[in-house]
């Protein structure tokens, strides 16, 4: 009985902490499962990520032999530095395969979750305080978990958590970055805390601009939009903020630098309308058409998408439960704004509502200025603030459960259930069709094969005379570097010297001999292989063959 009064007096008085713990571990187990397993394969972003961080901690060089790079060339494309050292430091401690890839990006998704939990309540403590209200500490906990629930289960969240998209980690960034802020603005007094508070701040956004392209465009119009809504508090906090704005300034310069007059902006002319190709007035009206398309049910609900790397095609980034409630949530926001006093606590409706507007402003316009729309990816940033303006339905629908448990009432307690379980369903559906239809239609977008085709050729190496591996999937050689774990001096002394990439592979290349050739059943007829690469819905992806000496 002891043991029994025990827990519950220690439930009863750290439940909110004991509901953190339990969402967090809810948010890494759907991180974590199958993680070097689902999705299917490999993508060459996610081999360059690991294989350039593997390199920076054995060498100190990137694999173009670039010492201590702040954009890495790559294939090209230049690549943000952050991702990749932070890989480094995995592949070091767990070795360079695809688990080690990702755990960074899953592990940063369960951050994210905990991050997002505490800028809601940060949010609602600091905008309750001045409303009249019976439990309105608890409110706000119980708003706050309900948002980190809804995050540690997101569709959106959990798909660019399980691989190697900056995205995920530079959302961290923010939202922790965020979240620091409103901290320190609720924070009364002058204190050290206060300093380390907003100093956090501006550290965690500087480092999302290091993280990923779309951060650049994000962050600062966010950063602008706080500062604009919080100008009288931040005035009477001048000292910390005009320190923290300083030293994040200096943190940047290097960035800058790279920007202005390295490869730091080859990406954006490589991936954006601003290419000379449109006439301003063409630009405008493309990034209103693009903006819009990252609001409409097509994306938001079923999945629309230009690449299965970027979702399954089926599910959209939200589901429709949470569509319902950002649905209330626009009504409410214009209620607030037209009529006052059909809204309960209408300036804080008002407040949060437009911090989560400005978020998905600022979170889709990388996504807008880009070619390649819709774009999941380019667009991950917007969505705290869709959670921020689902929050309001739900704070509201709380306090309704609230008022009606004394006075008998059960209609609200039955439609917050009912969603409740509808949204449960909805997530159970998803993750049985992500681990068996998406497992198998994933592996075309993430270049299935890659692996078991090396260890083929690995294993044969020393033997063959010459290697000749098919480029029909593209980018092969980092596949070669990544699975041989060659470090970038020896690639570029000739350790690849046996390998062979080719744009195309025929039937009289078998006349070659001693030579080994990995090809596509469209190259080589699969009949005529010693061993075969099949995906997990049964396709060949690769032809091997040993040719005699």
């Amino acid at each position: 009985m002891k043991l029994i009064a025990f827990w519950g007096s220690l439930i009863e008085k750290h439940w909110f902490w004991i509901s953190v713990i339990f969402i967090l571990a809810l948010a890494f187990s759907v991180r974590t499962y199958k993680l070097d397993q689902v999705p299917a394969g490999m993508t060459w972003d996610e081999a360059a990520i690991g294989y350039n961080g593997f390199a920076i901690v054995h060498l100190r060089r990137d694999e173009w032999l670039t010492k201590l790079p702040l954009s890495f060339r790559s294939f090209g494309d230049y690549k943000s530095p952050l991702s990749i050292y932070l890989n480094g430091a995995f592949t070091f401690l767990f070795g360079l395969n695809l688990w080690a890839v990702r755990v960074p990006f899953a592990l940063s998704g369960v951050a994210s979750v905990l991050g997002m939990l505490l800028l809601i309540r940060e949010l609602y403590t600091l905008y309750s305080e001045k409303i009249d209200l019976k439990h309105k500490t608890k409110l706000s906990a119980f708003t706050s978990l309900s948002i980190g629930m809804l995050t540690a289960l997101s569709v959106w969240h959990v798909h660019f958590s399980r691989a190697g998209f900056e995205s995920g980690l530079a959302l961290t960034w923010i939202i922790w970055g965020v979240f620091f802020f409103y901290f320190f603005l609720r924070l009364r007094v002058h204190s050290v805390i206060s300093y380390l508070l907003i100093l956090s701040s501006g550290s965690c956004l500087s480092l999302s601009l290091y993280t990923y392209h779309s951060a650049k465009i994000m962050v600062p119009l966010l950063v602008l939009s706080l500062v604009v809504l919080h100008k009288n508090e931040l005035l009477g906090k001048v000292r910390q903020v005009t320190l923290a704005a300083t030293l994040s300034l200096i943190s940047l310069l290097p960035l800058l630098s790279d920007t202005l007059y390295g490869q730091g902006s080859a990406r954006f002319s490589q991936t954006s309308l601003f290419d000379g190709s449109l006439t301003s007035t063409q630009i405008i009206y493309t990034v209103l058409k693009n903006f819009l398309l990252h609001l409409t049910p097509q994306f938001l609900l079923f999945g629309e998408t230009a690449t299965l790397r970027h979702g399954d095609g089926q599910w959209g980034v939200i589901y429709i439960t949470e569509f319902i409630l950002l649905i209330a949530a626009i009504a409410m926001i214009i209620l607030a704004c037209i009529n006052q006093r059909h809204v309960l606590h209408h300036k804080m409706v008002r407040s949060v509502g437009l911090i989560g507007v400005l978020w998905i402003i600022a979170g889709i316009l990388p996504a807008a200025i880009g070619k390649e729309i819709p774009h999941p990816n380019r667009a991950l940033l917007a969505l705290p603030g869709f959670y921020l303006l689902i929050s309001i339905p739900i704070y509201w629908g709380l306090q309704k459960i609230t008022s009606t448990i004394t006075s008998g009432k059960t209609l609200p307690r039955i439609l917050f259930g009912m969603l409740l379980l509808c949204h449960i369903l909805l997530f159970l559906t998803h993750q049985n069709e992500y681990y068996t239809q998406y497992y198998h239609q994933s592996e075309e977008s993430f270049f299935y094969g890659y692996e078991d085709a090396f260890d083929f050729a690995i294993t044969h190496e020393e033997e063959a005379e010459k290697i000749l591996f098919t480029s029909y999937y593209g980018q092969p050689y980092i596949y070669a570097l990544f699975f041989r774990q060659t470090l970038p001096d020896w690639y570029h002394w000739g350790s690849l010297v046996k390998y062979e990439f080719t744009d195309r592979i025929t039937s009289g290349d078998l006349n070659r001999k001693n030579t080994l050739i990995i090809a596509t059943p469209d190259e080589i007829d699969p009949a005529l292989g010693q061993e075969l690469v099949i995906a997990p819905n049964g396709k060949v992806k690769f032809v091997l063959i040993k040719t005699p000496k």
